[in-house]
């Protein structure tokens, strides 16, 4: 049996669905590209030194937690703590 939909069709709520999805992708996209632009603005004049500390900096932090033993894990698994089985 189908779940109950307020269309009583799944086809047209997954319809009614992909404008929203889109529209919130695009919304993604144009804030990555404004980013991208306002970074490129204001490190125009860098030294290379400064350039590489800026890059691998944030890099490296969002590697940091995106790990699977980051902070962000440490709540859900025991498996970087060693009390795991």
């Amino acid at each position: 049996m189908e779940p109950a939909t307020p269309h009583g069709n799944l086809a047209l709520d997954a319809a009614a669905d992909t404008p929203t999805l889109f529209g919130q992708t695009m919304g993604l996209v144009a804030a990555t590209t404004g980013l991208f632009a306002l970074g490129a603005y204001l490190g125009r004049n860098v030294s290379d030194g400064w350039a590489w500390v800026s890059f691998i900096g944030p890099s490296s932090a969002w590697s940091a937690c995106a790990s699977p033993c980051g902070p962000g894990a440490a709540r859900w698994s025991d498996s970087c703590s060693g009390s795991g089985s």
